[in-house]
């Protein structure tokens, strides 16, 4: 976490610095899905599923682990190649890995010759600065933006001697640019401070702080107190995610103390504190005792309601690529979160799309007699899941999450919300999904023919009344012929 004395310092060593100003112009830029695993990007380009997966081909025999067994097993693998970011590398005056991570390609797409030249540029850039909207970086001699550490240096990072933010170097977690994010200097310093996240309880109390955006003027964070009585800082929505997802990263990659001289702490995220949990903390205590930070309930839930987003996902691969080789396992996988950190009763899979033993989408058809038109038909469609507690979960059909594609004998029906077969053929039904950053896709084909429509009085009855119409004609028989015996017998008892 920067402090004003360094600020002041920086504006006044390097004058020729940058602003954000509003970004006026992106409204009129061409949107473009940029997101690509196309090999002639190069060092711009997106990883396959496959190429993900390979990263963590370590765990394919850790089927089921979760907890502290995944992230043991998990740390070696963020740890391995691992490159070192200096501190004057993290800190250049340029922010030149900022404005290579932090861009918005939608808005602000590669151009053919950074291509070409595989450099990205360093001016008039659109970027996504953490707490704020998003911005078009240009020179200027003002500075309204810090380096954000997500994970505060506070909390860990602190050499024992030397506790200044000047130091040479600063490998690993001081400089791990997965933890590091532009971030609009009110909220950062004001608001986030060296503050837990989590959700403020009453953001019109007394005690809450309301953090005004530089750029827009207007509440953009909040600072005061929790449900447990900590003093947290809540961010914009559109953030939380994304930050739940960077210190969920940083307590994998520093779970197990490694060393001081690297900056390689123990981190723990915890959603309660048995200590002063704004104190600060120096990484060589933590070969004792974890560093703890939080609040772990409610970055938990920040996870799930904002998914990573493909600015995410293009930043993870290009510092994948470019800046520190190693990934965030939270945005590849992001059901690893809540089997890493959760209390779920699945583990890991890498054979799993979606990287956990968790059951998918299934489709049930639930019959039901209605009557339409005068005709009993019906069939009516059933979407359930299986939960993270292994529960059935019925889904509504005018879930806003769900998607069913219906075709029928090769053509697309129109489904608003509610289906029902009224007519003979093949039906295939495709439901889709999304809880969280994970959809789950099902198909069934079925085929309705008259067999499926429900029996009428005479289909359940048939038989007995076969048996009584053959019955009643026998004994029309028997009448008639008795009748006809008896005729003869008194004719010819008149005859004599």
């Amino acid at each position: 976490m920067g402090n004003f004395s360094l600020l002041l310092l920086l504006i006044l060593l390097f004058p020729s610095n940058v602003l954000l100003t509003p970004n006026e112009t992106s409204e009129n830029k061409e949107i473009s899905t940029y997101l690509n695993a196309d090999t002639t990007l190069g060092i711009f380009r997106d990883y396959s599923s496959e190429e993900i997966k390979n990263y963590y081909i370590d765990l394919a025999d850790d089927k089921g682990i979760k907890g502290d067994e995944l992230l043991d097993n998990l740390q070696p693998i963020l740890a391995n190649n691992h490159k070192k970011i200096s501190h004057s590398a993290a800190w250049d005056s340029s922010w030149n890995f900022f404005l290579l991570l932090d861009r918005d390609y939608e808005l602000d797409p590669l151009s053919d010759e950074e291509i070409s030249n595989q450099k990205w540029k360093t001016d008039n850039v659109v970027v996504r600065p953490l707490y704020t909207d998003i911005q078009t970086w240009i020179k200027s001699e003002t500075r309204y933006f810090d380096r954000e550490h997500m994970w505060p240096k506070s909390r860990g990072f602190k050499d024992k001697y030397d506790t200044s933010e000047t130091l040479s170097e600063q490998p690993y977690a001081a400089t791990d640019m997965h933890n590091l994010r532009m971030g609009e200097r009110t909220n950062n310093q004001q608001g986030h401070n060296n503050y837990p996240y989590g959700e403020v309880v009453d953001k019109n109390a007394s005690t809450t702080t309301k953090i005004v955006d530089t750029y827009t003027n207007e509440v953009t964070g909040y600072r005061g107190l929790n449900i447990n009585g900590y003093t947290v800082y809540e961010p914009r929505d559109e953030d939380k995610g994304d930050i739940a997802r960077a210190l969920f990263y940083m307590a994998t990659r520093y779970h197990n103390y490694i060393d001081t001289e690297t900056f390689q702490p123990s981190l723990k995220l915890v959603s309660e504190f048995d200590d002063d949990y704004n104190a600060t903390i120096t990484c060589d205590s933590t070969k004792e005792k974890s560093a703890t930070y939080g609040i772990l309930s409610d970055l938990l839930k920040w996870h799930i309601e904002d998914p990573a987003s493909d600015f995410e996902r293009h930043r993870n691969n290009l510092c994948y690529t470019i800046v520190q080789n190693n990934r965030n396992p939270y945005i590849d996988y992001p059901e690893w979160a809540l089997v890493a950190f959760g209390d779920v009763d699945y583990g890991i899979n890498l054979d799993s799309d979606i990287g956990v033993d968790k059951e998918g989408l299934s489709i049930s058809i639930n019959i039901e007699q209605l009557e339409i038109d005068d005709i009993l038909l019906g069939e009516n469609i059933k979407i359930t899941y299986i939960d993270e507690n292994n529960i059935e979960q019925t889904i509504t059909l005018d879930d806003p999450n769900l998607s069913i594609t219906i075709t029928h004998n090769g053509q697309e029906e129109t489904f608003d919300g509610e289906y029902t077969f009224i007519e003979q053929g093949e039906y295939i039904i495709e439901a889709k999904y999304t809880i969280g950053d994970t959809t789950y896709i099902a198909t069934k084909t079925i085929t309705i023919t008259d067999n499926n429509a429900p029996t009428t009085f005479f289909d359940d009855y048939k038989y007995y009344i076969y048996i009584g119409a053959v019955a009643l004609f026998i004994i029309i028989v028997v009448a008639i012929i008795s009748g006809a015996m008896s005729k003869k017998k008194r004719r010819k008892k008149r005859r004599k």
